[in-house]
């Protein structure tokens, strides 16, 4: 089978197990750009029921309606990729891609940027529509017309079933001088022998990294840059990013599992240890020496 985005062989790697159906689905490794993939065709059915299940995070936050960028950042460190990069006092147009229940277009329009938003999913359309105004559609890129200053697409390209089709469009729509920024799970983060580390397909079908992040943006025509998504969590997050490293980093096969908010008294106390200032201050010094955290975070520009 082809890479889907530098269209080199790719060779099975492993198996991991489908969401919805529980069977093995082939897990396919690119041997020149390393990305990871699962045979897909079409993902759209699926949003609407994730939206209203709730499950794997699609679930409405109340505590994010309305809220500001710097807020909504303390939620989710991954907007900081937005954030870091909006001028001083020029107003932008922005397309938000994936946009969900609106927070990030609503905390964007309120800094005076004309932002839209749009989603396959129509009952998040709807929501959004309903708090915020006439600033949402339930629509594809495929379907968007104009031409914007940055266009965002936060934990999305992981979920579609055309990614490069996806970064083409978005270079067409972008204004010369124009940034698209992408946040998605990074594979880089974990050792070179793991098959599968993010949700299951088919919710995530692709697994980036640096190198096919890359190729994708070279053969779209856009010059690409990292930005520095250790730097957004050692800001933002109560996080001890070198214990993280060690625990996530050897992990082998994609198992999904729920995870149990309860912690025994021993397990709270060592984690009061790790995230204390002087632990946590250190830990994330060290870190930092070859940071690579679980969310990879790039800047597209068109010329």
């Amino acid at each position: 089978m082809n890479c889907p985005v530098c269209l080199k062989h790719s060779k099975s790697v492993g198996e991991v197990v489908d969401f919805f159906s529980s069977r093995l689905v082939r897990v396919f490794s690119c041997r020149r750009c390393g990305l990871k993939f699962v045979p897909i065709e079409d993902t759209r059915d699926i949003y609407d029921r994730l939206y209203k299940s709730g499950e794997l995070g699609y679930h409405h936050d109340k505590s994010k309606d309305n809220a500001s960028l710097p807020k909504l950042i303390r939620k989710d460190v991954s907007f900081a990729a937005v954030y870091d990069n909006l001028p001083v006092s020029e107003s932008l147009d922005i397309l938000d891609v994936g946009c969900s229940y609106g927070y990030l277009t609503n905390a964007l329009r309120k800094l005076g940027h004309n932002a839209r938003g749009i989603d396959i999913s129509v009952q998040a359309v709807e929501y959004s529509k309903k708090m915020y105004g006439d600033f949402f559609e339930n629509k594809e890129i495929e379907d968007v017309e104009g031409s914007y200053n940055m266009i965002i697409a936060i934990e999305l390209i992981e979920h579609l079933a055309r990614p490069f089709k996806f970064v083409k469009k978005c270079a067409e729509l972008l204004k010369p001088g124009g940034k698209l920024i992408i946040t998605t799970p990074n594979q880089d983060f974990y050792s070179k022998g793991t098959v599968w580390m993010t949700n299951p397909p088919p919710v995530h079908n692709y697994w980036f990294g640096r190198r096919s992040m890359e190729a994708l943006a070279g053969k779209a025509g856009l010059k690409m840059e990292l930005l520095p998504h250790y730097k957004y969590l050692m800001r933002y997050d109560n996080q001890n990013l070198l214990i993280n490293r060690f625990r996530y980093r050897n992990q082998k096969k994609g198992v999904f599992t729920y995870q149990s908010k309860e912690r025994s008294r021993s397990g709270n106390f060592l984690r009061n240890i790790i995230l204390s200032g002087p632990v946590k201050g250190l830990s994330n010094l060290i870190f930092s020496i070859r940071p690579v955290s679980r969310t990879l975070a790039v800047m597209m520009t068109k010329p």
